[in-house]
């Protein structure tokens, strides 16, 4: 994202989160363009989920939305309201990750432990959508545990950024909609299907849609030349052109057809099964 997001667009972003977080009405802002891509439903969703639903960009008091490079905030919700769902979300955020992953944990390591927490925790559903919260999909799914692949692949994605693993929510639109999360790992990028890998906490987690690459997405029926990241539209929605998510590494192919079992992190070894007959093989992962 930062190919296309100058420094200055991140300094508004951070004014932004901090200013949400203080329970603020303004923020410190470099232009008109930058607020209005900080502000908007597609940035918060992804990357503050809890704001998307609740904080807006348009005016609702007739005063001016952005001017001498002060942004303002319009909570939909009373600000105590809002503090209160900010609170237990970013609570929630630490509880999930305080049980699933480790400061001292590698980035790999990191990816399969929420890889395993997501796909066993989370369900698929698409019914039950909140009056109002449409924009709120990425928070929903991460609070209630539940929704469709594009929420699924962009909570993925804003857990792994929260412990310092880039990732992005990428989507399909060709003959079939499907999204998940792309991941740089090692400066090497991969395509991760949780919503696929979506599995019953008993039962073991297959690896066939873990760290693939474009020509086993494109196995899978995806032409990964034309993929689209919602983060990427600019504020006319428009993508800019020239982009490209590679994934072309397969040091994981071993793990496709293969069945997660767990960690051993003292001597960096993942262990799998290639049926289910007890018997566990060790993938070196570093």
């Amino acid at each position: 994202l930062s190919e296309v997001r100058d420094e200055k667009w991140w300094e508004s972003f951070y004014h932004l989160v901090d200013a949400l977080r203080a329970g603020e009405d303004a923020f410190e802002c470099s232009d008109e363009s930058t607020y209005r891509q900080c502000i908007s439903s597609i940035t918060l969703g992804h990357l503050y989920p809890v704001a998307c639903a609740w904080v807006t960009g348009e005016s609702k008091d007739g005063t001016v939305p952005y001017e001498n490079g002060v942004g303002r905030i319009y909570y939909t919700i009373p600000k105590e309201e809002f503090a209160a769902k900010r609170d237990a979300f970013e609570n929630e955020i630490d509880r999930i990750l305080g049980e699933t992953v480790k400061t001292s944990d590698t980035a790999f390591e990191k990816c399969i432990e929420l890889y395993n927490y997501v796909t066993s925790h989370f369900t698929y559903d698409f019914e039950g959508w909140p009056e109002g919260l449409s924009e709120g999909a990425t928070y929903r799914c991460l609070t209630e545990k539940k929704g469709i692949c594009c929420e699924i692949g962009s909570a993925y994605a804003y857990l792994l950024l929260q412990c310092g693993v880039d990732a992005l929510e990428i989507q399909s639109n060709d003959d079939i909609y499907h999204a998940w999360t792309y991941v740089l790992l090692d400066a090497e990028g991969y395509h991760v299907d949780p919503t696929w890998g979506l599995h019953e906490k008993d039962e073991l987690l297959t690896l066939k849609y873990f760290m693939e690459t474009d020509e086993e997405r494109a196995n899978d029926g995806f032409d990964t030349s034309t993929l689209e990241v919602p983060l990427f539209l600019d504020e006319k929605l428009q993508y800019p052109e020239g982009l490209s998510f590679p994934a072309g590494n397969e040091r994981y192919k071993r793990l496709w057809e293969c069945y997660y079992v767990n960690l051993d992190k003292e001597n960096k070894v993942l262990r799998y099964a290639e049926r289910y007959d007890g018997r566990a093989y060790e993938f070196p992962y570093e």
